[in-house]
C-alpha cells in the first residue's frame, strides 16, 4: 500500500474535524441586538421582521465541501433548505465565526416556501473537504434549539 500525503497533511484527511466550537462554544442559534449577537441556547421567537431573524453563528477549522442550513419542523416535517453554498473556506482566525441569517424562507429547486407561524430546527450540515457526500462519517452536524416563528 501506498499513501501519498495530500498539500502535506500526513494522516487521515477525513479525521479533521472542521465545525468546531472554539471558546465561545459554537455553534449558536443567536438574536442580533444592535451590533452584538446574543447566544439563545434555550431557543427563541422571532417574528421574521428586520431586526428580528435568527443567526446562526459556527467556526470552521478547515474548509469544506458542502454547508447546508436545512428546515425541520418540531414534529418532524422538512421545510426543505434555508441556505446552502460549496467550497467554504475556514475561518481566518481562532476566535473568527461566520453568521448566517434566516429569513423564514426555504428553497427546493426554484420553488420557495414561506415557512409558515410554528417551531422549527435548523440542521446544519457540513461536508469535510475531499468528502463522499455518501458516507456519514464524512459529514458534521449540529441541530438548532427551538425557534419559534410568530409574525406579527
Amino acid at each position: 500500500v501506498y499513501r501519498v500525503p495530500y498539500a502535506g497533511f500526513k494522516g487521515d484527511y477525513q479525521s479533521i474535524v472542521a465545525l468546531t466550537p472554539t471558546a465561545n462554544i459554537f455553534p449558536w442559534l443567536a438574536k442580533l441586538i444592535g451590533t452584538s449577537f446574543y447566544n439563545q441556547p434555550s431557543g427563541a421567537t422571532f417574528t421574521m421582521t428586520p431586526g428580528d431573524v435568527p443567526y446562526f453563528l459556527f467556526h470552521l477549522d478547515h474548509q469544506v465541501r458542502l454547508l447546508r442550513f436545512e428546515v425541520f419542523s418540531t414534529k418532524g416535517k422538512a421545510w426543505h433548505r434555508a441556505y446552502q453554498q460549496e467550497y467554504v473556506g475556514r475561518n481566518s482566525t481562532s476566535t473568527a465565526f461566520f453568521a448566517v441569517s434566516w429569513d423564514g424562507i426555504t428553497r427546493s429547486g426554484n420553488r420557495l416556501y414561506i415557512v409558515p407561524d410554528g417551531q422549527y430546527v435548523v440542521k446544519l450540515s457540513i461536508l469535510k473537504a475531499l468528502g463522499d457526500d455518501n458516507n456519514p462519517a464524512h459529514w458534521e452536524t449540529w441541530t438548532s434549539p427551538i425557534i419559534t416563528i410568530d409574525r406579527p
